[in-house]
């Protein structure tokens, strides 16, 4: 068992393209049968006349079921559309690809809002979440935003996730930026979603103990559809997008330029010790490369100060040596695993 163990670790360590499972191209057909009747409902709604309202009091004409968020701002500067991580419709977070459906009001938000930064960290787990679905083949449970950051718990039949994996974790997260992949949304009937995700037991838990309405919602990018209330950011990122370690003079937009993960623990499926345990993944990720030097710069300092409040003879040590030593120190740090109960997880359908 460990000698098969240590094996998979090296493969997946190794692997640029792992084979997908086979679940996968099960959910991938049900999706396009079910995005061709979603497509024919939406192509059957009036286009009525519409006005929308900007955050400035102006108005702007439009059509229901046919105008988007993304195209008003587009209307607005090419600069706005392209730092724009998501839109608020009538006060609801909106996708920027998704029609308006009467008259609305409509704002604007970057990375620097608070909301900007959820729905920038919610996809941005999305996008783990299909690199650890391609690697591990695992069933994926919960996968929110956090304050900072965000993670994905999948059920992998009592494997450990191991810190020489994350590279290649980290890799095909960089792929799936560089592929540009769109967020589509559909909204599902429950006894469809049933049948695309028979093969996950944790996804049809949720479905038959949360989901109360006739309908909810699923979100797709690339291999990776799951249960979902959204909203996305456009897509997955941008053809210039670089892995976290390189250097890049890429301006700030509304998709993820950089992305790693920060550590794994285990879990349990939703904090129940008696439950399936699981293995989270955590990850973090922001729309410039600069922004993430920066943040991990700021972990480093974090981790220093706390080690000169406890052990203050440090302060004496040269400063080089003291930076390489904490440094060495914070980065030990980050690839420990320990094991944890369910600090937070989502209670809704953002999965």
């Amino acid at each position: 068992m460990a000698g098969g163990s240590c094996a998979l670790s090296q493969a997946v360590s190794e692997a640029s393209s792992p084979p997908p499972p086979e679940f996968i191209a099960h959910r991938e057909r049900l999706w396009q049968e079910l995005k061709k009747k979603y497509e024919a409902f939406v192509k059957s709604q009036a286009r009525s006349p519409i006005q929308i309202t900007l955050a400035d009091g102006s108005t702007v004409d439009g059509k229901a079921w046919e105008t988007r968020p993304i195209d008003i701002a587009r209307n607005i500067s090419k600069d706005l559309a392209e730092k724009t991580v998501i839109s608020k419709v009538n006060g609801v977070l909106w996708d920027l690809e998704r029609p308006f459906e009467g008259n609305a009001s409509v704002e604007f938000l970057d990375f620097d809002h608070k909301d900007g930064q959820y729905v920038f960290w919610h996809s941005s787990a999305h996008i783990m979440g299909e690199a650890m679905e391609r690697i591990y083949g695992g069933h994926l449970c919960y996968g929110p935003p956090l304050e900072e950051g965000f993670y994905y718990d999948m059920w992998t039949e009592g494997r450990q996730v191991k810190p020489e994996e994350y590279p290649a974790i980290d890799k095909l997260c960089v792929s799936i930026i560089k592929e540009k992949q769109p967020f589509e949304r559909l909204e599902v009937a429950k006894e469809d979603l049933l049948k695309m995700f028979a093969y996950n037991e944790f996804k049809v838990r949720i479905l038959n103990k949360k989901v109360t309405t006739p309908t909810t919602t699923v979100y797709k990018c690339g291999t990776l559809i799951d249960l979902c209330v959204g909203p996305h950011v456009r897509n997955t990122g941008e053809h210039e997008a670089n892995f976290s370690h390189f250097h890049s003079s890429a301006s700030h937009s509304g998709c993820v330029k950089s992305i790693a993960v920060t550590k794994s623990s285990a879990s349990y499926w939703e904090g129940n010790a008696e439950a399936e345990s699981l293995q989270r993944i955590y990850g973090i990720s922001f729309p410039t490369v600069q922004a993430m030097t920066d943040w991990k710069h700021f972990q480093v300092s974090k981790f220093s100060f706390a080690f000169i409040v406890r052990w203050p003879f440090l302060i004496s040590v040269p400063g080089w040596h003291r930076t390489r030593f904490f440094a060495s120190l914070f980065i030990q740090a980050r690839v420990i695993n320990i094991p944890s109960p369910t600090p937070c997880y989502s209670q809704s359908l953002d999965t």
